[in-house]
């Protein structure tokens, strides 16, 4: 059987909070897209979907996998959000590419450059730091391969705080120097998989 990718977008409250990962009010106060106000099987939803495939050969909850995609790379268009899979963030600037050929053409041209402090994909894979892990750059532009990517360094990430999810997690975004940026980040992540797992 063949994995679909899969961007599920779930909220219709403010999406721009719920990615800084704030409360808001669940979409089944509304009604959700299907006309039910009853959620799936909890981890139902993400099943047959690389999410799920990638988490489960790494022992990771796939809520959290796709938590911190949000964090990381979520476009939002009239208040609903989903990963983006040619975000880019080159030195503190982020871009949204509306396709893959703006993706490349930024990607390449900020390396051409000497840039390579440059966040790519649904995950935000640094090319500095975790270059290492693919053939070119480019390659990270494939969402499968981001994903895949993504999702070992955070297994790595959380397997280097053995009974500390938080602190595991915060290291994919912060690094090991910085805990106290760790923490933040893994509290803010642990909050959109809560609140993901509320509506879906």
């Amino acid at each position: 059987m063949s994995i679909g990718l899969g961007f599920p977008a779930f909220w219709n409250a403010d999406a721009n909070a719920m990615v800084a990962g704030k409360t808001y009010e669940p979409m089944e106060k509304h009604g959700n897209s299907m006309g039910s106000s009853v959620n799936p099987a909890p981890r139902e939803f993400l099943r047959n979907t690389a999410w799920w495939g990638v988490t489960e050969q790494r022992g990771l909850d796939p809520y959290i996998l796709y938590a911190v995609a949000l964090v990381e790379s979520a476009k939002v268009t009239k208040r609903v959000a989903k990963p983006w899979p040619w975000a880019l963030n080159r030195q503190g600037r982020a871009f949204i590419p509306s396709s893959l050929t703006e993706a490349k053409d930024i990607l390449g041209g900020s390396l051409a450059k000497g840039v390579r402090s440059i966040d790519v994909g649904l995950m935000q894979v640094n090319v500095r730091w975790q270059g290492h892990r693919v053939g070119k750059p480019e390659d990270l532009l494939d969402p499968a391969t981001n994903l895949r990517v993504g999702a070992d360094i955070l297994a790595e990430s959380i397997g280097s705080a053995p009974g500390n999810l938080v602190l595991g997690i915060g290291r994919y975004h912060a690094g090991f120097q910085d805990e106290a940026r760790a923490y933040r980040y893994g509290r803010r992540v642990l909050s959109v998989a809560r609140q993901i797992r509320r509506l879906i």
